[in-house]
């Protein structure tokens, strides 16, 4: 982002910054020591062309099933309807009614492991400038297939994984799609919608948009019995490693994230 915006000439206002571990739900005092900041960092700084953030997607606070649809929710009461406001997001996003309703538009990750954060968040960053100078007119569209994908079978370097980030690689080199994301989704949070999300973004053209996120929920909806994970139990892991005449044998948590599921 600061790289984009260095070369863009554009000037950037500060406001606060934090990262936790993956765990449970965010305290609400831990939220708000980061939010409240974060807000008043912007109604300090008005007026702005726009709103760059940097989230997640898939946090949960005390009271809140989306934590980021709410920090736009909030930003939103603060800057209003008209500005801008985006963000790039991890792949294990959790898309729900509140980031629809506030965010401008969204470019997630295309890996897991996740190895092209700084490309994801250049891009975003450069929508939002050429958005601002009158270059684009970018609009989002979204599309569900009603899929929860374990993360063992979300690696985007294998099929059938792999094959939907292919497709959507292919809308993007279509006439008037600036970008396409496929959120995975985190199927480990308790919230009421964790899942695969589709977003196309269009350069001034919702109903493109939306076509094009129909079809790769589609394409991915008609992948989903590759999408079945066939994982070994530890018991049975156990039992083929002690069988195994020769070693060492390694067992290992195959995430980006070892323990980040513990209570």
């Amino acid at each position: 982002m600061i790289d984009v915006c260095d070369r863009e000439g554009v000037e950037l206002i500060p406001t606060t910054y934090g990262w936790p571990d993956s765990k449970g739900r965010v305290l609400n005092e831990s939220y708000y020591s980061l939010l409240n900041p974060l807000l008043e960092g912007i109604e300090a700084a008005l007026p702005v062309d726009g709103v760059l953030l940097q989230l997640h997607g898939g946090g949960a606070t005390e009271d809140e099933d989306d934590l980021e649809g709410h920090v736009l929710e909030q930003v939103r009461k603060v800057v209003g309807d008209e500005i801008p406001v985006v963000t790039p997001l991890d792949m294990h996003a959790n898309i729900g009614p509140k980031m629809m309703k506030h965010g401008s538009f969204y470019c997630g990750e295309d890996t897991y492991p996740h190895i092209d954060s700084y490309d994801r968040s250049a891009e975003v960053t450069q929508l939002m400038i050429d958005k601002i100078r009158g270059k684009i007119d970018p609009v989002i569209a979204y599309a569900q297939p009603n899929m929860i994908i374990t993360p063992v079978m979300q690696k985007t370097g294998y099929y059938p994984m792999k094959a939907v980030i292919d497709k959507a690689h292919e809308i993007e080199a279509e006439p008037g799609i600036l970008s396409a994301t496929v959120s995975a989704g985190y199927p480990y949070a308790d919230v009421p919608y964790p899942g695969v999300t589709m977003m196309v973004i269009a350069d001034g053209d919702k109903a493109l948009a939306q076509r094009k996120a129909d079809e790769l929920s589609q394409f991915c909806w008609d992948l989903r019995l590759d999408f079945l994970a066939r994982v070994v139990p530890m018991d049975r892991a156990l039992d083929l490693a002690l069988a195994e005449p020769e070693g060492p044998v390694v067992l290992t948590d195959q995430a980006d994230n070892p323990g980040g599921t513990e209570p």
